[in-house]
């Protein structure tokens, strides 16, 4: 019989694998809209990077102060699903302020990359804060013993990392490629 264990390693190895797809999917849809590979790759490497630190840190106090961290974490989840959905539009209406950008300091290569990358890592910030936020909450949900909760948490992160490395495989070989953008999207949002 699954153990409340077993469903917490099943929940973050979905998490992982939904985060990833979504980078991936907010990593082409930036270079898109950018038109720069380099800008959009650090871009969203240093908003889900820095976002997940600033996250880790602000929803972990708030899941180590909470009675119940499991319903932290669902509302983490909610949100970040709700961003996969909201996100693209998000991105596709800022290819106006990017144009922008680019007519405004085309003569000033360095400025236009510095501003692109600043205005990119902002708007993938939020969602990457709740990211963040999903481990210290489900990790706090583990309130066990005290000899096993280095372990419980090493299976925990271990399980979230497997489903990054299959959702970064699955969006790059078979959801991008057979749903598009959108639908790589869409699926991220329901795991």
């Amino acid at each position: 019989m699954p153990t409340k264990r077993s469903y917490l390693l099943l929940l973050l190895f979905l998490s992982g694998a939904g985060t990833l797809v979504l980078e991936v999917a907010w990593f082409r849809r930036m270079a898109q809209i950018a038109g720069a590979t380099a800008i959009a790759m650090g871009a969203v490497l240093a908003a889900v990077i820095g976002g997940m630190a600033v996250g880790a840190l602000l929803f972990g106090r708030r899941a180590d102060r909470s009675p119940h961290p499991l319903r932290l974490y669902g509302l983490l989840e909610a949100g970040i699903a709700l961003a996969a959905i909201v996100t693209p539009w998000l991105l596709d209406a800022s290819r106006v302020a990017f144009d922008g950008l680019l007519a405004r300091f085309s003569d000033h290569p360095a400025l236009l990359s510095a501003t692109q990358f600043l205005l990119a890592t902002l708007l993938l910030a939020g969602p990457a804060l709740l990211m963040g936020g999903s481990l210290p909450a489900i990790a706090c949900a583990l309130r066990g013993e005290r000899d096993r909760r280095g372990r419980d948490l090493g299976w925990l992160y271990a399980s979230n990392t497997l489903g990054a490395v299959v959702g970064t495989f699955a969006a790059g070989f078979f959801l991008l490629p057979t749903l598009g953008l959108s639908g790589a999207t869409r699926s991220a949002a329901v795991l």
